[in-house]
């Protein structure tokens, strides 16, 4: 259930004032269907009481704190009743307008919590704040604040719609992976180019397609040592070759000295060849699992959306 004091002309205006009062219980479908009625005096002071941040000044106005530490569950009762006086432009869901930079930093903080990256952006004209939805996180958006109920929710989808088709070609990754990255390639002995050197001496971020594409090399390499399996001494050399890796290398990969892997191609060793040729597959494929493992890791971080940070300032903490 809901309750809704407002003041002021006009939504949009400065002198707009709401409060949203709700009673939660299990099963949600039960909550909506609460009508029971409320008296209004009871409910005046409980908010009073309860929630004085909203009750104050619209130049002072802040989202609870209960409800910023509170549960998932609660925290998404906010985003759904700013919605239900939201905006939906054509390009972009306008969540909160004509608030203070507080309360736009509480919304957006509150809209972390459930997942959902948003930008708030100044307007000079009347000096008031407003919270945008950022587009790639439409679809959790939808699916976690939007209801069906909504006689917008056709357009929230259409939003989410077009939000898929946006090419992400400036998204990037932290400047550390290049230095994994370039790791990776020296121990599976993919040349390197020095491409990543200015991203690690000034701090630069990589580009998501760029990644993509060192990471599929790296991946090629990872199957090829993982596909290691010379038969005999004739075909050691050709399996080495395919690997893109020096006799030294191999030598050091196994465990062995660069002269045996040598004489071993030459067809030393006689019928202790097989075992020798055994234990060296062996030695390979084990030295890609770890590589292997930290792609994946690197490719898990191509599901998050980091963004670029141009400055950094220090805030005096006063206590407050």
């Amino acid at each position: 259930m809901f309750l809704e004091f407002r003041q002021g002309n006009s939504r949009g205006s400065k002198g707009t004032f709401l409060v949203a009062l709700w009673y939660h219980t299990i099963n949600r479908n039960q909550r909506r269907g609460d009508d029971a009625e409320v008296h209004f005096e009871d409910s005046v002071q409980m908010v009073l009481r309860e929630f004085p941040e909203v009750m104050r000044h619209a130049r002072e106005k802040r989202a609870p704190q209960k409800i910023l530490g509170s549960s998932v569950a609660i925290i998404r009762e906010f985003p759904i009743n700013c919605l239900s006086w939201g905006w939906l432009g054509r390009k972009h869901i306008d969540l909160l307008q004509d608030c203070l930079a507080r309360l736009a930093e509480d919304y957006q903080d509150l809209l972390h919590k459930l997942g959902i990256l948003s930008r708030i952006v100044h307007d000079g004209y009347n000096d008031s704040f407003k919270v945008y939805i950022m587009g790639d996180c439409i679809p959790n958006f939808v699916a976690r604040v939007a209801e069906h109920s909504d006689k917008r929710f056709e357009r929230l989808k259409n939003f989410e719609l077009r939000s898929t088709r946006v090419l992400r070609g400036h998204d990037v990754l932290p400047p550390k992976v290049a230095e994994d990255m370039i790791r990776l390639m020296k121990g599976l002995g993919i040349k390197y180019s020095n491409y990543f050197h200015e991203h690690i001496k000034d701090n630069f971020a990589i580009n998501l397609s760029v990644a993509e594409t060192y990471l599929s090399k790296i991946e090629d390499a990872i199957s090829r040592f993982e596909s290691f399996s010379p038969i005999s001494p004739s075909t050691l050399r050709s399996e080495r070759t395919k690997l893109g890796i020096s006799q030294d290398m191999l030598g050091s990969i196994c465990g062995v000295r660069r002269g045996k892997i040598a004489y071993l191609e030459r067809g030393g060793y006689g019928n202790a060849s097989k075992q020798m040729m055994n234990q060296l597959r062996l030695s390979v494929v084990h030295y890609s699992e770890p590589f292997r493992l930290e792609v994946q890791r690197i490719r898990s971080l191509c599901a998050f959306r980091f963004l670029r940070v141009s400055a950094v300032a220090s805030v005096l903490n006063d206590a407050r």
